[in-house]
């Protein structure tokens, strides 16, 4: 028998029972932590990004939306002011009608009243020349003349 001990068997245990002790710390102490912590980031990445394009989508939808609703109040709008100038134009069509028909009145009752002052004074023009030619027929004949 031998006193000294065999380690040849022993050996292969020797180097991987620490290897596999190290593996196995490591595992629990770094690598799974770490995994995890890297499964989470990628999740919260993951997550954020699609928030993100939840809210883009939510915005353009939003932003369609107001587009939309633009669009409707500007034709409104417009409608509406062409609703106004209509109501304008006629207005001022009534005006202008009613200036036209007074103006008209004024034209003819100021015709009438120069013709009425042409008559009067044609008449009063008449009178005198009448008159004058009397005088100046009784001065040149030196006796009165009817």
């Amino acid at each position: 028998m031998e006193v000294v001990p065999d380690f040849a068997g022993l050996l292969p245990w020797a180097q991987t029972l620490p290897f596999f002790v190290a593996f196995a710390a490591l595992y629990v102490i770094l690598w799974k932590p770490l995994v995890d912590y890297l499964e989470e980031r990628e999740s919260a990445h993951v997550g954020t990004r699609e928030e993100a394009n939840r809210l883009v989508t939510e915005a353009e939808t939003r932003a369609d939306q107001l587009q939309e609703q633009l669009s409707a109040a500007r034709a409104e709008v417009a409608a509406a002011r062409a609703e106004a100038r209509t109501r304008a134009k006629l207005a001022e069509s009534k005006i202008v009608d009613a200036a036209r028909a007074e103006s008209d009145t004024k034209v003819t009752a100021a015709i009438e009243e120069i013709g009425a002052a042409r008559k009067a004074a044609s008449q009063s023009i008449d009178v005198m020349a009448q008159s004058l030619s009397n005088e100046i027929a009784a001065q040149v004949l030196g006796r009165a003349v009817n």
